[in-house]
């Protein structure tokens, strides 16, 4: 026991002290109980999931025992050497089928469909028209039958074999004219395909040329579509397109000036071929357009021949390469 204090001021300052030091320990004491419950309650949770986990292992370790149990009585009804025989045949067909169907796509795509399409509707067609005249050969012959009945059939076995006959020369030829008219049919089906890529052929070349005469005489926005049978269907100017029916008389002029010294450049590229022939054109075009016109005329110049009769020249003054040659009398005429 601590001794006593000697007088009141050392027994008041032993007091504050010791009332401090209980105040620490009363707190020690809280914290050190707060950490308790923690720590009782952080262990009561452990207890908690151990005994879940627990559990779990438990439920896991009877899984795998009976999947043990299952995999051996599948291994003594079917041995894993007989399985993997098995797994290896299944891959092996499953490899086959694919280099099947590989091979059924290739020939699938060097199918002309269209052309078998073509086929089944002629042999539809064919087997319609063969149902339709063996009806009709049916009901003819129950007439026949009908009519031998009604006669007694006297003197008619002779009419019989000659219907008979009829009827097989029919039916040989229907099945003649059948053949001719299929062949027929893919014979215009192959001039008709060669046809048109010809038509193709030509049709690339001379819009080109074309546009490339227009696009001296409009600016490079110039375009034009040519249909099948090689005229001029429309024009396209400044995004702007029209049918040739709808331009100006003066457009359609200088249009198609333009078309036939593109024709005239294509097949005569060396100027051999047949010139082009132009008889006092021009005259619905305005100054800038004879201009432009002249600049197009000579550029075609280069590649095949243009005669111009005129008896006004100054028009086409603006033909740079032309070689003027005078008419005697009062005709005049230019040639370039």
């Amino acid at each position: 026991m601590p001794p006593l204090p000697s007088d009141l001021d050392s027994a008041t300052r032993t007091a504050l002290d010791l009332r401090d030091e209980l105040e620490e320990r009363r707190l020690s004491f809280e914290s050190a109980d707060a950490s308790l419950k923690s720590a009782q309650k952080a262990h009561n949770d452990e207890q908690v999931a151990h005994a879940a986990l627990g559990a779990t292992i438990n439920a896991a370790v009877s899984a795998a025992a009976d999947a043990l149990q299952k995999l051996e009585t599948a291994r003594a009804q079917l041995p894993d050497a007989v399985l993997g025989k098995r797994v290896t045949a299944a891959r092996d067909a499953s490899q086959e089928s694919r280099t099947a169907r590989d091979a059924a796509r290739a020939r699938l795509d060097d199918v002309d469909i269209d052309s078998l399409r073509s086929r089944l509707t002629n042999a539809d067609q064919k087997l319609n028209r063969a149902r339709a005249a063996l009806s009709q050969n049916h009901e003819q012959l129950q007439n026949l039958h009908v009519s031998l009945d009604l006669r007694g059939e006297k003197g008619l076995g002779a009419q019989l074999d000659a219907a008979y006959s009829n009827r097989d020369r029919c039916l040989a030829q229907d099945q003649s004219l059948g053949e001719r008219a299929e062949a027929a049919k893919l014979l215009y089906e192959v001039f008709e395909h060669r046809r048109t890529e010809a038509r193709q052929r030509y049709i690339a070349p001379f819009k080109q040329r074309i546009e490339q005469y227009g696009r001296i005489v409009y600016d490079t926005s110039f375009e034009v579509d040519v249909d099948d049978a090689l005229a001029v269907s429309r024009r396209t100017l400044g995004g702007v397109t029209l049918a040739v029916s709808q331009l100006s008389t003066g457009a359609q002029e200088q249009l198609g000036i333009i078309a036939r010294l593109a024709c005239a450049s294509i097949v005569s590229p060396d100027g051999s071929g047949a010139p082009v022939i132009l008889d006092d054109a021009l005259g619905w075009s305005d100054p800038a357009r004879l201009e432009r016109m002249g600049a197009a005329i000579s550029s075609a110049g280069d590649d095949c021949q243009v005669i111009i009769l005129t008896c006004t020249p100054g028009r086409y003054a603006h033909v740079g390469n032309a070689t003027v040659v005078g008419m005697p009398t009062s005709s005049h005429s230019e040639r370039s």
